[in-house]
């Protein structure tokens, strides 16, 4: 029976649908068969593959979910936060409870004099293992408590949380009593906020009303400037995409919406990863906000675009903020406006803000002066909309400045490069912070992180007399120094993350705190570095991990999970949470290399964003099987790819271009350089150009050679294509699609999740559990005898009916 995208949509999304689902998901069986080595022979292994053979259990998906992280689940970044007065330190730890299908996160604070007795060997290991302030539990998964800062006097943390109804709440703990009260009103979904000095300011949305409800009801919907996906789907989730959000200030515990001079609510749209796109002055008065321009100038047309986006000149216009869908809002023409808190008055400080012009280096942000005086910027263009000057060098690219919010007078502090080649030339990184130095409005700090991995750097810039500034060089500041004690989370590629706290006199050092003595009793195989060339020479690195009880000279099927790879972390799933599952593939006896980038990365960045990004990670996947081959690690017919997000373009790419025959595939959530999926927004994506051209009249020519989905009769390898919610169904439809019209092996995952990475624990039982049962089908040829998963079993031996009609053998008998 054919069955099209709505009935899809329809039939996943039905509660007894959905209910079936979870209800059916069962804990991952590793399947695994003992070999009695002793009855074939004498097989030497390393100590540590004997230590890890010897453990009972197996890693599974159960064990990755209830692992506790110190982690932000989307970057993957530790973060300890410490207190102004060097007293306390503050983490967060998060974890999956499957049972319940919640996601548990505890805020954990340790006193430094207590930390400090128990490495000098004078205290006792409980006081020194913190206290848990804030303990918060939520189904809705994703970074449960997010945006953690220290009130300025140390009394207390102010955060946001998602609470068990699915909602993001402001909260402030105090550490006095353990008392933690809640800042936002109870029916809003907070989307952001900021303090200064004891005032509050946040952005927030109803539940149910992300979408304008009476727009809903009338007999015509305006669909100009809208993506499809917002048209025909439901309300977009605003944890994830918070659209519009109306702008509140937090005084004395009573919220108070901020209006401006008419009465009208003050909206502001999406920020920039967690930083929020409004800041509020240290006495309370203003706010300085990045609002959406309704009427974009003529004079504004001067501002030159990046170099690596020239098309993206900003053009006269007038822009409906209300009219606008997801995509828009974030790309539309902003500028940075104060707003006075009491008579609701808004005037511009700034020019566009350079991120929608392409000056993507550079997260737009402020900060206030101590005395509220003044602003930094970041990105911003400075406002030449009076002059008729041409070659005024504010028109050339945007800057990180001061204004003076009294007089409107900005100041250049640093320029930002035009394109990744400058930055890289110029050693630039990223801006990531800003504030004013020591030194008032006559000092800014910058700081700065690395364009490829590396430390980041803290640069002072002074003013001088003649109003010119001048970098000082680096600012750093080692955190602790003055407590004679450094803390820090330690973790390796084998070992789990804990918090460790070191003498900085003596050097000895102890763990203070394991979030996870479980994992002692659990064999996970060896993870280690691997580095391998591709046929052009150039140098890969990536992580390998082998079966706990793994055998040299045996030749193992092989997984490449795509898209990072740090050495210096722990390694379980792999780089993400969606559709990985590393360690759980080793226990399976599969060997998995987590694919990093290429080791020059001034190449990589050459490459990323034109037509040569798919050939180049290609050719890495290429030169790791050979690697691993020509060692004797792996059989190459038994090769399969991960892709997720981004990557996901790169494994459309391998299996519609590459001779090799993968025997198997996963794409999870991401772009595909369909033409569905470039039309789908109604903005033009990042696919015009990594394929060449627009897909219009002579633009067609290239996207029939260079898209996957205009190949996709070259396919041979059964894909399992995973999709997050009815948008994503969307950006996911076109490969799953074709295939099936060409009834090629596909199968396709809906998953009733808005996440990206994620975290809700029954989504990612089936997502990287589902991804793992997939590989070993096609690679191992092993069925998982759970009674849950029949039907599941059924519907792949008909698939593979399908392969062996088409090939006459299966890819794990070959």
């Amino acid at each position: 029976m054919k069955v099209g995208l709505g009935q899809v949509i329809r039939d996943v999304l039905a509660p007894k649908t959905t209910r079936g689902v979870l209800a059916g998901i069962s804990r991952l069986m590793p399947g695994w068969t003992v070999a009695f080595v002793l009855a074939i022979g004498v097989c030497i292994v390393s100590r540590d593959a004997y230590a890890e053979s010897a453990k009972s259990a197996r890693f599974t998906v159960d064990d990755d979910i209830a692992l506790s992280e110190f982690t932000d689940p989307l970057f993957g970044l530790a973060n300890i936060k410490w207190s102004p007065n060097g007293r306390y330190i503050a983490v967060v730890t998060q974890r999956g409870i499957l049972k319940q299908n919640v996601v548990k996160a505890e805020l954990r604070v340790f006193s430094i004099d207590a930390v400090r007795n128990y490495v000098d060997g004078h205290g006792s290991p409980e006081l020194s293992e913190g206290h848990v302030l804030a303990t918060m539990t939520s189904n809705a998964g994703r970074a449960v408590i997010s945006d953690l800062r220290w009130l300025p006097d140390s009394s207390g943390i102010a955060f946001l949380a998602n609470t068990v109804d699915g909602r993001r709440t402001l909260f402030e703990a105090s550490l006095g009593g353990d008392v933690v009260t809640p800042l936002s009103a109870v029916d809003q979904i907070v989307t952001a906020y900021d303090f200064n000095n004891g005032h509050f300011a946040y952005t927030a949305v109803k539940p149910g009303n992300v979408l304008d409800d009476k727009k809903s009801e009338a007999v015509t919907t305006i669909g100009t400037g809208k993506d499809l996906g917002q048209l025909i789907g439901p309300p977009h989730d605003p944890l994830e995409l918070p659209g519009l959000s109306e702008l509140w200030i937090a005084d004395d515990g009573m919220p108070r919406q901020l209006k401006d001079a008419e009465g009208n609510p003050i909206r502001v749209a999406e920020g920039s990863g967690s930083v929020a796109p409004f800041r509020i002055s240290p006495d309370g008065v203003n706010v300085v906000a990045q609002l959406i321009v309704s009427t974009v100038p003529k004079s504004w047309e001067r501002y030159r675009p990046g170099d690596d986006f020239p098309n993206r000149r900003i053009t006269a216009k007038e822009q409906d903020q209300d009219a606008l869908g997801i995509g828009p809002l974030f790309d539309a023409i902003k500028t940075f406006t104060i707003i006075n808190v009491k008579t609701g008055n808004l005037h511009s400080i700034s020019g566009p803000i350079g991120w929608q012009d392409s000056y993507y280096m550079s997260v737009p942000d402020a900060e206030w002066s101590p005395d509220g005086r003044y602003v930094v910027l970041s990105n911003a263009f400075l406002d030449v909309s009076q002059t008729s000057d041409s070659t005024n060098p504010r028109l050339d690219a945007p800057c990180i400045a001061t204004v003076d919010v009294r007089t409107g007078t900005a100041s250049c502090v640093m320029q930002l490069p035009h394109s990744k080649a400058e930055m890289i030339a110029k050693g630039i990184g990223y801006v990531e912070a800003k504030k004013f130095g020591d030194g008032g409005d006559q000092e800014v700090v910058i700081e700065e992180e690395p364009y490829s991995w590396g430390d980041s750097k803290t640069l002072l810039f002074r003013k001088d007399t003649n109003d010119e500034w001048h970098a000082q060089g680096r600012a750093d500041a080692t955190k602790g120094a003055e407590a004679g004690v450094r803390i820090y989370i330690k973790q390796g590629l084998n070992d789990r993350p804990v918090l460790v706290a070191e003498d900085r006199g003596g050097g000895h050092s102890k763990v203070i705190f394991d979030p996870n003595p479980q994992l002692e009793k659990i064999s996970l195989g060896i993870a280690s570095v691997f580095q391998w060339s591709d046929e052009f020479g150039r140098g890969w690195t990536g992580g390998l991990v082998k079966p706990p009880d793994y055998i040299p000279g045996h030749r193992y099927p092989l997984v490449i999970q795509t898209h990072g790879f740090l050495k210096d972390r722990f390694l379980t799933s792999g780089a993400f949470t969606s559709g990985m599952a590393a360690r759980e593939l080793a226990a399976g006896g599969i060997i998995v290399l987590q694919l990093g980038d290429p080791d020059d990365h001034v190449v990589k960045n050459a490459q990323v964003g034109t037509p040569e990004e798919g050939r180049m990670y290609l050719a890495g996947y290429q030169g790791a099987i050979k690697a691993l081959s020509d060692e004797g690690l792996v059989d190459p017919n038994k090769v399969g790819l991960v892709g997720f997000s981004r990557t996901v373009y790169h494994v459309m790419n391998a299996i519609t271009t590459s001779d090799i025959r993968f025997a198997a595939a996963s794409i999870v959530d991401g772009m595909n350089l369909g033409y569905l999926q470039e039309l789908e927004s109604a903005s033009a994506g990042e696919a015009p150009t990594m394929i060449g051209a627009p897909p219009f009249g002579d633009g067609l020519k290239l996207w029939r050679e260079r898209s996957p989905e205009f190949n996709l009769d070259r396919v041979q390898t059964p894909l399992r294509v995973e999709a997050f919610g009815r948008n994503g169904l969307f950006e996911m439809w076109e490969p799953y699609a074709g295939l099936h019209y060409l009834k090629r092996p596909v199968d396709l995952v809906m998953l009733n999740s808005s996440e990206h990475v994620i975290t809700n624990p029954a989504v990612r039982l089936a997502s990287q559990g589902g991804m793992a049962d997939w590989m070993r089908f096609w690679l191992e040829g092993y069925e998982d005898p759970a009674l849950a998963k029949a039907e599941q079993y059924k519907r792949w031996e008909g698939l593979r009916e399908t392969q062996n009609a088409q090939t006459g053998v299966t890819p794990a008998a070959r």
